[in-house]
């Protein structure tokens, strides 16, 4: 038996909606990942002036140690 048109509607339309779910799912993937990422760097620039501060407060020290010699 050959399919109807209104077969081959129904087989378009839910490829259709895999392909929909699919490229929404890549996308939600995306985004959170975008987001994560965001916060990382945020976190990673937040301990490098971290660590800078401390590096300059070392030297400071250092100095300071070095004049009074």
């Amino acid at each position: 038996m050959d399919p109807t048109h209104y077969d081959i509607a129904v087989i378009v339309a839910v490829s259709f909606a895999i392909q929909i779910a699919g490229l929404v799912t890549i996308i939600v993937v995306g985004w959170h990942a975008l987001r994560d990422l965001s916060a990382m760097l945020a976190e990673s620039q937040r301990l490098t002036k971290a660590v800078g501060a401390l590096v300059i407060q070392e030297a400071d020290k250092t100095r300071t140690a070095l004049r009074q010699q």
